[in-house]
């Protein structure tokens, strides 16, 4: 079952999806996709609701894997993978080599810079976000749209 939310109230609730093509369930400034069997998917272009910060941390519980563009200063977040949110991205428009992948904990507001989408041979060469400079965009796209929500 997916419950969505705008404005902190409830728009649609829908069964979970089957296929495995990805669904756009509800638009209107919010973007929300089930990507079959790899969970909820958010776009966040503006700052988030707590609704919307509870709804990615349904599938990992503890922590929320975002994928961040840090030209557009969007994010997507939820899921199981980092590639799901990168996917989500690019389908938005976002250039690849802006994006970079990281996992926020609500509870603690910690970030860890660490993804495999963040591997890339002429641009970095770990897991873990090199660049002091990208480092510091991620951190600021993610406190302006995420920080200070969630459970502490």
């Amino acid at each position: 079952m997916v419950a969505l939310y705008q404005d902190d109230r409830l728009c649609l609730v829908q069964e979970e999806v089957s296929t495995r093509e990805p669904q756009i369930i509800c638009k209107g400034g919010l973007v929300y996709r089930v990507l079959g069997g790899e969970g909820l998917i958010l776009l966040i272009r503006d700052r988030a609701t707590e609704a919307q910060v509870e709804e990615m941390l349904e599938e990992l519980g503890v922590y929320i894997k975002v994928a961040v563009d840090i030209e557009r200063r969007i994010l997507a977040g939820g899921g199981y993978l980092h590639a799901d949110c990168e996917a989500e991205l690019l389908d938005d428009g976002s250039r690849q080599e802006a994006i970079w992948g990281a996992n926020w904990n609500p509870f603690t507001q910690d970030i860890i810079y660490e993804s495999l989408i963040n591997i890339r041979p002429r641009q970095n060469r770990a897991m873990e976000i090199l660049d002091p400079r990208i480092h510091e965009q991620v951190a600021q796209v993610i406190q302006q749209l995420l920080g200070g929500l969630g459970r502490l």
